[in-house]
Formats: C-alpha cells, structure tokens, sequence
C-alpha cells in the first residue's frame, strides 16, 4: 500500500507523543502474533512531526480480526486467558533483560554489545504489545455491540448509558490507583525514593523516557489531595446488582465480563509497554552520544534502521533532521522491497497528504456525538492537548479534549471537568481514569480535535454521549 492508496482507505486513529523508533517497535509485532496466535495486522499507517505520533490501525483489519477472535471465543470460552498465559511467561523474559541493563554501564559496553543490546531492547518493546494486541480487534468492534443489545433491558437513553458505563468499568485496581495509593502513604523522604524506584516509569512516552524527580513526586501528592480513593468493592457490588436486576443473559454477561478481564490485561500491557520504552531510551541515549547525534533525531530511526555505521552518516543523520520535521511510514507486514513501491515519505509528499487528511478541521459544527465513557454534565472552556506541553494549559474546570489520553496526560485530567477525545473503546486509558475521578467522558468522537478550538465553551452531555458547542471562541 502507498500513499495514494491510504488516502482512499478507512483508518482508526490515535494520536500522541511518539516517535518512530520507539512506536515502531512497538507496533511491529506482526511477526510475533502470526508465530503466536496466527493473526496479524496487515497495514499501519504512521505519521509523525518532531515529537507528536499518529497510528492508524487499517479497518479492515480491526473488522476482520475482530470476527476472527470472536469465532475463537465461542470455540474456546478460555482463549483470552490462555493468551495471557502466553504474555505473561514472555513478559518475565523481558524482566531478565531490564534487570541486566539495570546492572551494566552502558558507557563501558562495547559499540557491537550496545548495538546488540539496542535491538533486543526493541524487540522487547514488540513483545510488550505482540500477543496483546488482539484486545483491539476485540473491544473496539465488541463495544457497540454490547451497548445495542443492552438496548433491549433498557430504553431510556439516559439509564442505558449509566448502566453502560457501570457495566463496563473496571472492577480491578488500575496502575493509576495503585500510584495515587503510594502517594498517599508518603510520609518522608525515603518513601518518595521508594516511589520513584517503583513507578520511574509513570511519565514515560512514546516519545521519550521522563527521569521522574522528587519534585515531580510532590506536584503528583498536591494534586490528588482533595481527591477520595476509589471504592472498587462498592463498584463490584453495583455491577453485579445491575446484572441480577436486568436479568441479563449469560452470553452478554460473557461478553461484559471478558470486557473487564481485557480492561485489566490492558492496564497491565500499559505497564509492560511503559517500562520497555525507558529501558530502550537509556540505550538510545547512549547510542546518540556515541554517534553525536542529537536524542531528539536518533529517535526518529526505525527499528530496522538501527545500525551504528548507518546511524554515524552524514547522510543519515541528514535524513533523521528531516524527518522529525515530518515523515511518513506505511507500514506492510508482508513488505516485498524488491517489488512494492515505497513506504517512506518527508517533504512535499508528508505536506500534501496531510493537507487532504485535515480537511475536517474548516468543518464548523454545532455539537459532536461519540460514545458516553463516564456520565455526568459539564460545561467549560475546551482545551486541545495533543502534546505533553500542550498539557500545561489545562486549567481547573477546562474541559480536556484529545485525540486520545494516556498516563502522561493524567495531572491534567484531574483539573478537568471533563473529557473529550477522538478515538478508544470503553476500555480505553480516557474512560478509566474519568471514572475513576468522576467527571463526563465522551469517546470515539472521530474528530473533536479537528473541529474545536481552544477555549470554545463547550457543554458535555454525558449521560447522552453528547458535547454541545455553546459559544465558539
């Protein structure tokens, strides 16, 4: 596929801080899953500018794959635990390779053992998401499902989407909760240090590790204090209240309860994938001093890219400058080089494809509609964050709208009064953290991000999946 023919495909977006190396290794498991599971993505489309990533998974794709898992879970009622089973064997493997870099000093190391170190620590990346990444087939094509077949217990749109949110909220405590318990039981110094040997990788991105600093620490303890710990037992018990009321039937109480065990395989993933990144960037940043390239632009090299006389060319180092600026990646499990057109693209060809795919953002609009992930009504100043800057203008009653969130973003959503985002099933990072501080949340606006502008006010419907553009900006 090139880029003539993406423009006239279907694609499911997400955007946030990423970088080529970092997201490509992650994204690139398709291999890993085919060996594994006998399923794989056949096409991503990736588009980056400086430190801001958007990956596409192709539709057709989520679709196919999304029938295929389901057949495989009639089959076997067991078939998401088993591949757990599988994950989490894989994922010791890679806890072994962190405990060596822990232990090694990277500038002692040889240039071929750095190198050797580099493309294992990608690999571990893939595996962090590989088997993984059969949740999205899943949850994203299995989410209206559920909500219509609710549709037949409740008819009042109001009650169907807070049973809806109810039903599929996780039950579990999250990496979220987990931080914001240890930050609540702090008393001193030592603590702080235990929490950052503990959660260093809390502030990590796609884009980059964050070396998290007691200072950080103390913002993190300021801004929960007025917040209350989730009940996750009260939860738990008004789940299974709703099940027994509605007299649901065992098939949708299947379906809702494999929902919540990917909900909680996802956090974990998150965890997994957070952790990777920071191992893989301390190498990369020796790779860089080595090389005396610039961090910022040895990250934009692709996995298979990676080699050190390469990434000691002028020439390359050239094209790496260049491609921070903007660059394109299609992606082709089945990439014949000899035969398939090219898949990277900078310069005029990122302009114009960009250019045709923005076009939605002159689209003026009176109100979005996307799927109710926490219910409630707010109204407040949009603000648009796409990147972790972007982020410092949050305010306290703001109402934060991106393409979609993740843990980086979650200081901000607690000045928040509400949440909008473009993309994520209700499984999604947006729709665990607002109901867990108990604010709206609307989803898979497709194009909130495009159509608002900062400090538009804005009204958020929750409890209809609705935001209302009161007064534009």
């Amino acid at each position: 596929m090139n880029l003539k023919q993406a423009l006239k495909e279907k694609w499911y977006s997400q955007g946030f801080n990423a970088t080529p190396f970092l997201l490509g290794s992650a994204a690139f498991c398709c291999d890993i899953m085919e060996r594994d599971l006998g399923i794989y993505y056949t096409h991503y489309l990736y588009i980056f500018k400086e430190d801001f990533g958007d990956m596409s998974y192709y539709e057709k794709d989520l679709n196919s794959m999304g029938l295929i898992i389901e057949k495989k879970l009639a089959e076997d009622p067991d078939y998401f635990r088993k591949a757990k089973n599988l994950y989490d064997l894989q994922m010791k493997d890679s806890a072994k390779f962190y405990d060596k870099i822990k232990k090694t000093d990277l500038k002692k190391v040889s240039d071929g053992e750095l190198m050797a170190m580099l493309k294992k620590a990608s690999e571990r990346i893939s595996y962090s998401v590989a088997v993984a990444h059969i949740i999205e087939p899943y949850v994203l094509t299995t989410d209206f499902k559920i909500k219509k077949e609710l549709e037949k217990f409740i008819k009042n749109k109001t009650d169907l989407n807070r049973t809806f949110t109810l039903l599929m909220a996780p039950v579990k405590e999250s990496f979220a909760n987990r931080y914001e318990n240890a930050l609540r039981n702090i008393k001193n110094k030592q603590d702080i240090m235990k929490v950052i040997e503990e959660f260093f990788w809390i502030r990590d991105t796609y884009a980059g590790r964050h070396i998290l600093t007691e200072k950080d620490i103390k913002e993190e303890m300021a801004s929960i204090k007025a917040k209350q710990p989730v009940d996750l037992n009260k939860l738990a018990e008004e789940k299974k209240n709703a099940i027994s009321r509605l007299n649901l039937p065992e098939a949708l109480v299947f379906k809702i309860e494999t929902t919540e065990f990917l909900t909680f395989w996802q956090d974990e993933r998150k965890v997994q994938i957070l952790m990777s990144l920071d191992y893989a960037d301390r190498i990369m940043e020796e790779v860089s001093r080595r090389v005396g390239l610039d961090i910022r632009y040895a990250r934009q090299a692709l996995p298979e890219e990676i080699d050190l006389d390469r990434m000691k060319s002028k020439e390359f180092q050239d094209t790496l400058r260049k491609r921070r600026e903007g660059f394109i990646y299609v992606y082709n499990y089945k990439y014949n080089p000899k035969t398939d057109l090219p898949d990277r693209y900078t310069g005029k060809d990122y302009d114009d494809f960009v250019k045709a795919r923005e076009k939605e953002k002159n689209i003026e609009v009176k109100e979005l509609t996307g799927m109710t992930a926490s219910t409630g009504t707010a109204i407040g100043p949009a603000r648009i964050c796409t990147t972790i800057e972007s982020l410092k203008k949050v305010k306290e009653g703001d109402v934060l709208v991106a393409s979609m969130t993740r843990p980086e973003y979650v200081p901000a959503m607690r000045k928040a009064a509400a949440i909008i985002t473009d993309e994520g099933g209700i499984t999604c990072h947006a729709a665990i953290v607002s109901r867990e501080l108990g604010i709206p949340c609307i989803i898979g606006t497709k194009n909130a991000t495009k159509v608002l502008k900062d400090e538009d006010l804005l009204e958020i419907k929750g409890n209809h999946g609705l935001v209302i553009i009161l007064e534009r900006k």
